[in-house]
């Protein structure tokens, strides 16, 4: 289940064409999406109904033949995509009457595949936001002793993963001409997020690499490179153990 789209999904297709209308029908919904995730919590889909969510046209008539697996999925993505929009009315749907779509202030032609800079940054941004949503979800089922009922301390673990962030926000990724925060270029500019993402793991449960104990200390380049190296296995180790698939990791742009 995937918060926001696999951005896999938006590479796998052979031709342009189809890329160009998933990228369009993901920008089309996106700040409802955002919006929807922000005020309800996690709307997670698997890959397949997102497949469908992003095929689908937001003009299409109503789904008939219900019988079959793929109408069923249809229907499905069909009824968020209205939820979306009605939840919030100024958001404009994806639609075939040519009006352009919007990416960081800029128009884009519909059914053009943007350029391949700007398709790395709505990807990026992506990696981003499912890596935000599935920390959350992983460190309430990791955890110890953590009681789901308990709304202040719920926050409190939400809002200390949202210090591995630059931005300290969960659905917000700003582009930025650097590379920050777990992704940042330079192992030192990366490692307070990483320090803040190995204290939220080490309160979760079963055994801790025994680096995670120098963590907090002054490290050297290849001391805080080996904590990193450590800190990312069990990240994606424990995501796998809990959730069976492969977790979404923070990305870098690559700059001009």
């Amino acid at each position: 289940m995937y918060a926001f789209p696999d951005p896999g999904l938006f590479v796998s297709p052979s031709k342009d064409a189809r890329k160009a209308k998933f990228i369009e029908a993901w920008l089309r919904s996106r700040d409802a999406w955002i919006t929807c995730v922000t005020q309800e919590g996690s709307l997670a889909m698997n890959a397949q109904v997102w497949r469908d969510f992003l095929n689908i046209d937001s003009n299409a008539s109503e789904v008939t033949d219900k019988d079959t697996k793929s109408a069923k999925r249809r229907q499905i993505a069909q009824d968020l995509l209205k939820a979306t929009f009605s939840s919030n009315p100024g958001m404009v749907p994806r639609c075939t009457i040519g009006e352009p779509f919007v990416w960081q202030g800029r128009n884009y032609h519909p059914s053009d595949l943007p350029p391949q800079n700007v398709v790395r940054q709505i990807l990026w941004e992506l990696y981003e936001l499912n890596f935000a949503q599935e920390f959350v979800s992983l460190d309430r089922r990791a955890c110890a002793n953590l009681d789901l009922s308990d709304k202040e301390k719920l926050y409190e673990r939400q809002s200390l993963i949202s210090k591995c962030f630059p931005s300290n926000a969960l659905n917000v990724a700003p582009i930025s001409d650097t590379n920050r925060g777990l992704a940042a270029d330079a192992i030192q500019d990366r490692l307070p997020y990483l320090q803040c993402m190995v204290q939220i793991m080490g309160a979760w449960k079963g055994t801790k690499p025994a680096i995670f104990g120098v963590a907090h200390h002054s490290l050297l380049d290849q001391q805080a490179m080996e904590l990193e190296e450590a800190a990312t296995k069990y990240y994606c180790q424990q995501f796998y153990n809990y959730f069976g698939r492969a977790a979404q990791i923070p990305h870098r742009l690559f700059f001009n």
